[in-house]
């Protein structure tokens, strides 16, 4: 296919059954800029005060819990039920409760800490969990009324956005429209109430109770909310993300069913003002059956994360890890920084600084999330996550021999007359050959005695044939003929005169001229396959060939390989399994997985090699191959403009949002990326 060096293109591969192409219906732009620093700055201070708050409530909730009235110290002696065992229960269901809400909402926000319906769905969670429990606000009502404000606007959060939640997930979108009208009509009604408010309860002459008619308004909204659920389910989502969502339907379902019940009990059943039998086994075993009913929300959104795989259980682990010492460590801050500071300034100014405090707190939290963060990150990706990958899968670079003798060289294949070894791959090998009759050089690719043993080589090989033959495009290598002869498959196609991309990325980085004029021919070829419903599923720079100048004619970026391509639309019959693609280049989503890719799985690996050839390096590098597919999952690669300041904001922009980790959140088109990247020389 040229003069120096043709791979066969089967560098490292990871293969999966290739299955109906489905994705979950996500539609939601990535925030950008100062939105997404606002964004992420509000979940910042959500997040620290939320769980701050809950946190220095702790001590003081297990104080009461100890030291039980009267009536309550006798009954639970009645029932031979210790103090401190009480304590215990009373005290682990709700820290249990608040914690698994506040994990699963952290692990949202990292997983897309660049999208608005994420962050606001993780600041929901968090908020409520660390508000739904009255007594960790009451607390504070006597000692620190401005810890007790606090505290009930984190509940305005929480409790206020629950619902919205619901109305919206998985994709931020109200589905049906009409939904955004009860969004907002809750919200009125809970900031109308939060001045008299404890969430459901309302306080009378000193008593806590339940209004008839706020829990009918209050079932009323989440009855909205099953029912958008539902429609959402039957008419809105497609395959994929309807078996990625029942489950956490359910959870919506069972947790929505336990606060009704639990919320209509109180109602009908008032609690005593002293402790009798039936309020405690309310207490022990009716609120604890309610909690863990409620907790199914954010355990059936893990169960389908592991379950349907949305993203690799290892990031999941990482995720983890990482929120977990940060929090400890931002909270640690927090509160040293709070108390120290509260303590210094009322020895120097008079009068309580409390307010003061909090606000240059949560400022010196602010600053140290992202370099904490980071460095958390690295420590926990190199000491945790550093595994190695199938060497054999490790290699990304063609194999070059140049021209030289083979086992065919001489011999005469067809009307093909075989020269010497111009290329090599895992498939067999590509021979410089001569059209007997016609006298036209030819690419001749055969398959090796060992792959020509295994069917599913023979059908790829076969395959690639049918589909390149099929397709008649100047930036697609032609395919003249294939076939088999005296037991060996063969495949004729156009020589090329030119170097392969990957040999002339060692003198990158490219201006964004040159690089334009390489991506605008692999996006046409590209933009073709895909309009015949094929991914190519392996764009990399050693299946791109740069054909020089035919007389007159001008140079040409020519794709070739398809040797593990795609068709959308139905299977392959190809069955053997696993992950197919080049660790460089492969998309999140061909990892997890391959049979499900659409052209997404195209544009992202040509977005890493615009973001290649613009600064001379790859977005996600690691020690090893591991590392590799583990920053394609889950890091986000660093702005192309920090390794070369001039390249313009628009074509940084346009890189970066095809390597997004959603095929949603990128072009639509290989063409649309090109397009946007020159943007600003097209004005």
């Amino acid at each position: 296919m040229q003069k120096e060096s043709i791979p066969t293109g089967n560098t490292p591969t990871v293969r999966a059954n290739p299955a109906e192409a489905s994705q979950p219906t996500v539609i939601n732009r990535p925030l950008q800029g100062r939105a997404l620093l606002i964004a992420r700055s509000i979940w910042v201070a959500v997040t620290i005060l939320a769980v701050t708050l809950f946190v220095i409530a702790i001590p003081a909730r297990i104080n009461l819990l100890l030291h039980p009235a009267p009536e309550l110290r006798s009954l639970l002696a009645e029932i031979s039920l210790p103090v401190a065992v009480y304590a215990l229960l009373i005290a682990g269901r709700e820290i249990v409760f608040a914690a698994t809400f506040t994990m699963i909402g952290a692990i949202i926000f990292w997983r897309r800490s660049d999208s608005g319906p994420a962050i606001f769905a993780s600041t929901v969670m968090i908020a409520f969990a660390s508000s739904f429990f009255a007594a960790y606000r009451l607390v504070f009502v006597d000692v620190t009324p401005l810890l007790y404000t606090l505290s009930r606007l984190v509940l305005m959060i929480g409790f206020g956005g629950a619902p919205i939640l619901i109305y919206t997930f998985p994709d931020g979108q109200f589905v049906p429209r009409w939904t955004r009208f009860a969004a907002i009509a809750w919200l009125a009604v809970v900031v109308l109430q939060f001045p008299t408010h404890e969430g459901l309860f309302v306080y009378v002459a000193g008593q806590r109770r339940i209004l008839p008619t706020t829990l009918a308004l209050y079932a009323f909204f989440l009855l909205i909310a099953v029912y958008a659920q539902v429609y959402r389910f039957r008419r809105y989502a497609d395959k994929a993300g309807r078996q990625q969502t029942k489950w956490v339907m359910l959870g919506f379902a069972t947790g929505i069913f336990a606060l009704i019940l639990w919320y209509t009990s109180v109602l009908l059943f008032p609690l005593a003002d002293s402790p009798t039998a039936v309020r405690m086994l309310r207490v022990l075993i009716g609120e604890t059956l309610y909690l863990f009913g409620f907790i199914a929300i954010p355990l059936s959104i893990a169960f389908s994360i592991l379950r349907y795989r949305l993203y690799d259980i290892n990031l999941f682990i990482n995720r983890g890890l990482v929120y977990g010492s940060l929090t400890v460590i931002l909270v640690t801050a927090f509160t040293a920084t709070l108390f120290l500071l509260k303590a210094a300034l009322e020895a120097i100014l008079d009068g309580s600084q409390s307010t003061t405090a909090a606000i240059i707190a949560t400022a010196v939290v602010v600053a140290l999330f992202a370099p904490t963060r980071r460095r958390i990150q690295q420590f926990i990706d190199v000491r945790f996550f550093a595994r190695t990958a199938n060497p054999a899968k490790a290699a990304t670079a063609p194999s070059s021999i140049g021209r030289h003798p083979g086992a065919l060289t001489g011999k005469q294949i067809g009307p093909y007359l075989i020269d010497n070894v111009i290329g090599r791959g895992g498939m067999g090998e590509v021979y410089h050959g001569v059209h007997a009759a016609l006298s036209r050089e030819v690419a001749v690719k055969v398959l090796s005695p060992e792959s020509a043993q295994e069917a599913e080589m023979k059908t790829r090989f076969e395959r690639e044939a049918r589909i390149i033959a099929g397709i008649r495009h100047p930036n697609i290598v032609t395919v003249y003929d294939y076939g088999e002869y005296e037991g060996q498959f063969y495949m004729a196609m156009e020589f090329l005169d030119g170097e392969l991309l990957y040999h002339k990325l060692r003198s990158a980085p490219f201006d964004l001229d040159t690089t334009l004029l390489i991506l605008r021919d692999i996006a046409a070829a590209l933009d073709t396959a895909h309009a015949r419903g094929l991914v190519h599923r392996d764009v990399k720079p050693s299946n791109i060939v740069l054909v020089k100048p035919d007389g007159e004619g001008e140079g040409r970026a020519v794709l070739m390989d398809f040797g593990i391509a795609k068709m959308m639309e139905g299977a392959t019959g190809i069955t053997h399994s696993g992950m197919l693609g080049t660790v460089d280049y492969i998309a999140p989503e061909q990892i997890l997985h391959a049979g499900e890719v659409d052209k997404g799985a195209d544009i992202y690996a040509l977005g890493v090699i615009a973001y290649q050839m613009l600064t001379g390096k790859l977005p996600f590098a690691g020690a090893n191959p591991g590392q590799q597919l583990y920053a394609h999952l889950q890091q986000s690669p660093k702005d192309p403009r920090e390794i070369k300041p001039d390249i313009p904001l628009e074509a940084a922009n346009a890189v970066l949002r095809a390597l997004k980790k959603s095929p949603a959140e990128r072009q639509t088109t290989a063409g649309d990326l090109v397009a946007e990247m020159a943007a600003k020389q097209d004005k």
